[in-house]
């Protein structure tokens, strides 16, 4: 179990996996995506602070947002 942050922020419903990590996203003041690495270490990713979070092939997540539907990849594992 990886708590959140801050009182503050609280998990989105929705997660996936790309390479080691779960990529999910948190949401509260400043709601961003996110990398889980094994040890529950939580690394903010660049890219939308909002939109819903979805699985995709070879490492890759979608994230739906108001400009569009945009793919991404992790870069480390």
């Amino acid at each position: 179990m990886v708590d959140s942050p801050d009182d503050d922020y609280f998990w989105h419903e929705a997660a996936c996996f790309a390479g080691d990590f779960i990529i999910a996203k948190l949401d509260g003041p400043d709601g961003c995506f996110v990398a889980i690495d094994r040890g529950g270490v939580i690394h903010r990713l660049d890219g939308p602070a909002d939109g819903w979070l979805v699985g995709g092939p070879g490492n890759t997540w979608f994230a739906a947002t108001g400009a569009g539907f945009h793919r991404y990849r992790l870069l480390a594992s």
